[in-house]
C-alpha cells in the first residue's frame, strides 16, 4: 500500500469520506494556521509526500517521506532534503526539542494509536504529523536545533545518534566531591516533599485558566463529536427515505405517471439533502473538530513549559531556604570561617537560581502570550468556517426544496 499526495504545507485534519478533490479545496481554505508559528521562517517549505505501510497485524507500521525545501536557510547547505521517518522518530524529535528548549512551547504530536492502519487513518496521521513539522520549522528557535537538522537530513537511525545539548552558561556548574554530592542528595529529598509557591499573579491566573480550559475543551469536544455523529445518522436517514421514495415511484410507473414523477423528484431531493448534510458533517470534522483537538494538545504543551518553570521556582525557593539556614547558623557563631564560606556559597547559588528563574520566566511569558493570542485567532477562524459551511448547506437544501415546490406548482405557498 502506498499513498501519494501532491503539494506542500498541508494543514488541518482530513475526514474519512472526503475525496481528493474536496480535500485539496479544504487544504487551500486552511493554509493560514498560526498556532505556535513564527512567520519569519515561512520560506522553509516542508511536506510529507508519501506514506507506506509495512508488515501485518501487530508488527505493521507506517513510514513517512519527509521532503524539505530549505530556500537557502543558513543551517543547510542544500536546497532540498528528503528523509524516511516512522512515528517513533517524530517522538524522538519532540523529546529532543523539549530537552533543548525548556522555555519554548513545543508543538504537540497526535496521540499514539493502536487502531487498524486503514488508509483513512494513515492520511489523517500524515496531515497531523506534517502540521507538527511545519510548526517546528517555522519557529525561530526550533528550526535551528540540531535535533531538527538531524531529523530532516540524517540517513542514520535517530535513536542511535548521540546529540549533546548546548551548554547554557547561565546554569551553575554541578558541585564536585563527596560532601557536595551528599548535600545534593539531601536537597533532592527536600525538594521531593516540597512544592513551589507561585509568587506571580500573572502566572497564577493563567495556570488556573489553562486548567479550566483543558477541562471544558474535553467536554466541548465530546458534544461536538456527538453532534457530528447525529449529523451522519441524519444524513443516512435522508438517504433511506430517498431509496423508499424511488421505490414508490417504480410502483406508480404503470398506473400514475404524474405521481411517479412526484415520488421520483422527492427521492432526488431527499438524496441531495442527505448528501449536503454529510458534506456539512465532513467540514465540521475537518474545520472545527480538529481545531478543538489541536488546541487541547497545545494546552498540554503549554503545561509542560509551566512545569519546567515550576521546577526552577522550586529550585530557587530551596536555594533561598538553604541561604537563610546558612545565614542563621552564621549569626549564631560568626567566628567560624567555614560557616562564612558556606553562607557566601549559599548566597551565590541563590543568586544564580534567581537569574535562571527570571530569564526563564521572561521567555516563558512571551511564549504563552503568543499562544493565547494565536489561539483566539485560530478558534475564531474555525468558527467562521463552520458558520459558512452551515449557511452553504442551508442555501443548497433550500434551493432543492424550492425547485421541488415549483415542480408541484405550489410556489405561491413559499
Amino acid at each position: 500500500y502506498q499513498r501519494r499526495v501532491r503539494g506542500f504545507c498541508f494543514v488541518g485534519f482530513s475526514t474519512l469520506s472526503m475525496t481528493d478533490q474536496s480535500f485539496e479545496g479544504q487544504q487551500n481554505e486552511l493554509e493560514s494556521d498560526e498556532l505556535l508559528e513564527d512567520t519569519s521562517k515561512e520560506s522553509i517549505e516542508i511536506s510529507i509526500t508519501d506514506t507506506e505501510k509495512s508488515g501485518e497485524g501487530m508488527n505493521a507500521f507506517i513510514t513517512y517521506t519527509v521532503k524539505t525545501k530549505t530556500n537557502n536557510h543558513p543551517i543547510w547547505g542544500t536546497q532540498s532534503l528528503c528523509a524516511i521517518r516512522r512515528y517513533s522518530d517524530f517522538i524522538w524529535l519532540r523529546d529532543g526539542l523539549k530537552t533543548e528548549f525548556k522555555s519554548v512551547i513545543i508543538p504537540a504530536l497526535p496521540e499514539k494509536s493502536m487502531m487498524n492502519l486503514v488508509p483513512e487513518f494513515i492520511e489523517e496521521r500524515r496531515i497531523e504529523l506534517e502540521r507538527f513539522l511545519r510548526r517546528v520549522v517555522h519557529h525561530s528557535q526550533l528550526v535551528d536545533s540540531v535535533h531538527t537538522k538531524m531529523f530532516l537530513e540524517s540517513t542514520k537511525e535517530l535513536k542511535k545518534l548521540e546529540i549533546k545539548p548546548p551548554v547554557d552558561p547561565k546554569q551553575p556548574a554541578s558541585p564536585k566531591g563527596f560532601f557536595s554530592s551528599f548535600t545534593q542528595k539531601v536537597s533532592t529529598i527536600n525538594q521531593l516533599v516540597a512544592s513551589p509557591v507561585e509568587n506571580d499573579d500573572w502566572y497564577s491566573d493563567n495556570k488556573e485558566y489553562l486548567r479550566l480550559l483543558e477541562q471544558t475543551l474535553g467536554s466541548f469536544s465530546d458534544k461536538v463529536s456527538l453532534t457530528l455523529k447525529r449529523l451522519k445518522e441524519f444524513s443516512e436517514n435522508w438517504d433511506e427515505l430517498s431509496v423508499a421514495s424511488i421505490e414508490l415511484a417504480k410502483q406508480e410507473c404503470s398506473k400514475d405517471k404524474s405521481l411517479e414523477n412526484i415520488f421520483d423528484k422527492f427521492g432526488v431531493v431527499c438524496s441531495e439533502t442527505g448528501a449536503s448534510i454529510n458534506e456539512t458533517a465532513d467540514k465540521q470534522n475537518y474545520q472545527f473538530t480538529y481545531t478543538i483537538k489541536d488546541l487541547k494538545r497545545t494546552v498540554g504543551s503549554v503545561k509542560e513549559v509551566l512545569a519546567n518553570r515550576d521546577a526552577l521556582l522550586l529550585k530557587l525557593q530551596n536555594a533561598e531556604k538553604n541561604r537563610d539556614s546558612k545565614k542563621l547558623k552564621l549569626e549564631k557563631d560568626p567566628s567560624k570561617s567555614n560557616l562564612q564560606n558556606e553562607a557566601a556559597e549559599a548566597e551565590k547559588q541563590k543568586d544564580s537560581a534567581q537569574e535562571a528563574f527570571n530569564d526563564f520566566s521572561k521567555d516563558c511569558k512571551i511564549e504563552i502570550e503568543k499562544f493565547l493570542s494565536t489561539k483566539n485567532k485560530e478558534f475564531s477562524l474555525s468558527l467562521k468556517r463552520l458558520i459558512q459551511a452551515n449557511l452553504s448547506h442551508d442555501l443548497k437544501v433550500l434551493d432543492s426544496w424550492r425547485s421541488f415546490l415549483q415542480t408541484l406548482g405550489d410556489l405561491r405557498d413559499v
